[in-house]
């Protein structure tokens, strides 16, 4: 069992209260970083920043320890921290007009200063005093989707932050106690930020400085952990791994936290059944903050409950969410000191309500904000797209449970329909998945594409929605075989096959990302299939032999199948029968082997 609770330290105050400096602060897998060290890296960023007269700093480094170290000596001048959640190239570039300097790891075209931590040197005592953070300044910028496409900064005070780290504490400070803090989500997005470094930092518990990205990754390094919380996703806790060994887990683990999107019912029973801990999901986001929690396999919590201090109601006229929250900025706040959300919602009872989803145009994927318009309008800016619809699907993962996906439905003008008879429908909706990568993260690229003419249309002229679905809906034909552009018989036993590879054919999904490659499983399957257009031999297949893979074939290849049917006499055991097969082109031999029957 954990141990008696830490004493919490309000945010404003974190470097100016006395701490041992022994105490341990954050770790990895090589090390292990005292107080004393990390305000060490304090002081250092702090003198380093006053040699710059700059406001606005964009961060973005992956070891928490040191992000924190720069967060800290930037509140302590008075400085904003941009937080991004990514350092993308169009991320970057937009960026340069927002901010006057860079922080941590950042490529592409920087017109501002960029400092690296590695410049950045420590001395060897402590020279530097900081009095209590302004609580009032906005010092903390977070980036997120806006529903008119482009990234909005909400900007944070440490007052706000203090309050939600000292919910979090009172609701969950007791059962946490001394446990050791590891997570599979950045720091670089407000759930991460909050849980994974303030929160641990203000409680005085000891870190992790990086992200594990598997749960087999941390199940690893149990032996230099011990006892700890996990910060984790949906994303992460729907795919837990089924053969990894759980009871050293079960031993360890004190409690589990899931934020950015709700957690499937069936995925939290799962995942309290592989921990043997309860799974507290949170619910809030970058404008508002923590908003409620919940437990979904347990009878008492399993609607949301606000979080400490929160209260809500249902608006009546929008049915969305209404909330009052130290969370919020004053600016948030209407005449009633009430905030409404864009979550649609209803009261389970004076204490719990439950969500009925969104009514704007900004949905989450894997844990992952998406502006919808934004997308679109990535999509129109390529030369071929006249018109571009971007929608959410549910994908049937297993019998359990269903994930969200992303369609993206295009209607394509004289160039961009050109484009696709010559490249296909993979190679089109990859390199627009490329064009995408520039703005957005992988995980919330379209997984289904649809190509059409046009839209259907109200009488209103309005596209709606379930016209769209259908669109998805709709299997595509699938193609499976070769096109035969010439048969030649050279006698009872022997064809030659001039075939096309089409580059629609199914067969190439997932085969590969890069380069999609006709697998030789496939090439053996047509073998057979275009000998028994042309021969008669049983159908109990008995062997394959003399396989040979020379060279790839791709989409949209022209490729001669050489056929041939061997006949022998067994005494007592009757006729066996044999085809040769042999793929090759201009660029020289594909591949050849033999499949026997009897």
């Amino acid at each position: 069992m954990p141990s008696a609770k830490p004493n919490f330290i309000p945010l404003e105050e974190t470097l100016s209260q006395d701490r041992d400096p022994q105490q341990d602060f954050a770790f990895c897998q090589q090390t292990s970083l005292s107080w004393s060290q990390w305000l060490l890296r304090v002081e250092a960023w702090y003198a380093h920043l006053l040699e710059f007269d700059k406001q606005n700093w964009a961060v973005f480094y992956s070891d928490s320890a040191e992000f924190s170290a720069i967060l800290f000596a930037l509140w302590s001048q008075g400085k904003t921290s941009c937080i991004i959640g990514t350092n993308n190239p169009a991320t970057v570039e937009d960026l340069n007009q927002h901010v006057d300097g860079f922080i941590g790891e950042f490529d592409g075209v920087l017109t501002q200063p960029l400092i690296s931590p590695k410049d950045v040197i420590s001395s060897d005592s402590h020279q530097q005093s900081f009095p209590i953070l302004n609580t009032e300044l906005p010092l903390i910028e977070i980036f997120t989707s806006g529903s008119s496409g482009k990234p909005i900064a909400i900007h944070k005070s440490i007052n706000q932050l203090s309050q939600e780290l000292s919910s979090l504490e009172q609701l969950w400070g007791q059962q946490l106690a001394d446990s050791n803090i590891v997570a599979t989500v950045s720091h670089q997005h407000i759930y991460g930020l909050l849980f994974r470094v303030l929160w641990p930092i203000c409680a005085q518990r000891r870190f992790h400085r990086f992200n594990f990205e598997f749960i087999e990754d941390l199940a690893n390094q149990l032996h230099t952990i011990q006892n700890f919380a996990l910060i984790s996703s949906p994303t992460h806790l729907s795919r837990l791994p089924e053969g990894l060994e759980r009871k050293e887990i079960q031993q360890q683990v004190s409690a589990i936290f899931s934020s950015g999107a709700p957690l499937p019912e069936t995925a939290s029973q799962t995942a309290h059944d592989f921990f043997q801990q309860n799974i507290n999901e949170v619910f809030g986001s970058s404008e508002t903050g923590g908003i409620a929690w919940r437990q979904q396999h347990t009878d008492a919590y399993k609607h949301w409950q606000p979080l400490p201090n929160v209260q809500f109601r249902i608006d009546q006229t929008s049915g969305c969410l209404t909330i009052q929250s130290p969370h919020l900025a004053d600016s948030q706040l209407d005449d009633e000191q009430w905030y409404e959300t864009s979550d649609l919602a209803k009261s389970i009872n004076a204490s719990s309500f439950q969500l009925l989803g969104r009514n704007d145009k900004i949905v989450k994927v894997e844990g992952k904000r998406l502006s919808i318009t934004a997308m679109e309008n990535r999509l129109l800016a390529e030369d071929g797209i006249s018109e571009a619809r971007i929608l959410t699907l549910d994908h049937t993962v297993s019998d359990k449970y269903k994930r969200l996906e992303i369609g993206a439905a295009l209607v394509l003008n004289e160039q961009g329909e050109q484009q696709l008879a010559r490249i296909g429908r993979r190679a089109f909706s990859l390199l627009l998945k490329e064009k995408l990568l520039q703005q957005f993260e992988r995980p919330l690229l379209p997984r289904k594409w649809r190509f059409v003419s046009g839209f259907k249309r109200n009488s209103q002229s309005k596209v709606l929605h379930q016209d769209l679905i259908s669109l998805f809906m709709q299997d595509i034909p699938a193609v499976i075989h070769p096109v035969i552009t010439q048969q030649t018989n050279t006698d009872d036993n022997k064809v030659i096959f001039e075939l096309v590879v089409p580059k629609e054919l199914s067969y190439f999904d997932g085969h590969f990302e890069q380069q999609a490659i006709l697998p030789g499983v496939v090439q053996v399957h047509w073998a057979e299939y275009m000998a028994r257009k042309c021969f008669e031999f049983p159908t109990n297949f008995t062997g394959l032999s003399n396989i040979k893979f020379q060279q790839i074939i791709l989409p949209g290849q022209d490729v001669t199948l050489e056929l041939s049917l061997i006949e022998k006499e067994i005494a007592d055991q009757g006729k066996s029968f044999a085809i040769n097969f042999a793929y090759s082109s201009s660029a020289g031999k594909h591949a050849s082997g033999k499949l026997a029957f009897a």
